[in-house]
């Protein structure tokens, strides 16, 4: 035999001995405790991405109100330099 093949014999033969009973207990208890972990993180990411959602909503809604600010601005500003052209033209007959 050559070392390869040892080696997993090696293995087998360290491993401590447990009843059967004991393993699927375990298995079940890392099962349990596994699926309990994906469960929370999935809860966590469903929150972080209903906070980002909220977050984004909100930044639409400013941008939206930023946007009608601007272009009302920008028509009093239209108002305002046609009114000033008009003055200066009564002004310089």
């Amino acid at each position: 035999m050559t070392a390869k093949a040892k080696t997993p014999l090696l293995y087998l033969a360290n491993a401590p001995f447990y009843p059967e009973s004991d393993y699927v207990s375990r298995e079940a208890k890392v099962l349990k405790m596994l699926k309990q972990k994906v469960m929370q993180q999935q809860e966590e990411s469903q929150a972080r991405e209903d906070r980002l959602l909220q977050t984004q909503l909100a930044m639409e809604e400013t941008i939206k109100q930023q946007a009608a600010f601007i272009e009302k601005q920008s028509a009093e500003f239209a108002k305002l330099t046609a009114l000033v052209h008009q003055l200066s033209q009564k002004s310089n007959p």
